[in-house]
């Protein structure tokens, strides 16, 4: 497992992320893999009747419980992966490493996938972007701006590497 250290921290929070409107996702993502990580980002996609590939979330944004946490469950369509993990904030458990590793790898017979996180999956990304199929996207709520995305491609599965080898390698939360 891992855990997440200030070098990482400061790497991720200083990274220009593009920010884009939900109305303006599916021009973009069409015929593509999506993968959404967070409350937010998740139930506005849905509400706006785009259904991610693989929807992770934790029932909570900024630390608080996500207000519309029964809208969301709601919304998510039966499918036929679930997975249920706990990961606690500045960690990527094993199981939340291998969920995401599975929900991705198995997208070509699987084509959507809920992980739900008890605890936070922010960091979800990090094995989202190495598992994910070169071409998909990943989407996740940047608080205050909106909803960040980024293109599995080589650059960054190589950035996303680059940061796990700074992050602490620890055998328990």
């Amino acid at each position: 497992m891992y855990k997440l250290t200030k070098v990482v921290r400061d790497k991720i929070q200083n990274k220009e992320y593009k920010v884009v409107d939900v109305h303006n996702i599916e021009t973009f993502t069409s015929g593509d893999y999506v993968i959404s990580i967070g409350d937010v980002t998740s139930f506005n996609l849905l509400k706006n009747h785009l259904v991610p590939n693989i929807i992770i979330y934790d029932g909570h944004t900024k630390r608080d419980e996500f207000e519309d946490l029964d809208a969301l469950n709601d919304s998510i369509p039966q499918v036929p992966c679930v997975y249920e993990v706990d990961n606690d904030a500045g960690y990527i458990s094993n199981n939340l490493w291998y969920s995401v590793a599975n929900a991705c790898i198995s997208l070509d017979w699987c084509e959507q996938s809920v992980i739900r996180v008890y605890g936070e999956e922010d960091l979800a990304v990090f094995p989202a972007m190495l598992f994910a199929p070169m071409g998909s996207w990943i989407l996740f709520g940047i608080p205050d701006k909106g909803i960040g995305f980024v293109r599995v491609n080589a650059q960054n599965k190589l950035w996303a590497m680059d940061l796990l080898k700074h992050m602490d390698i620890c055998d328990t939360q």
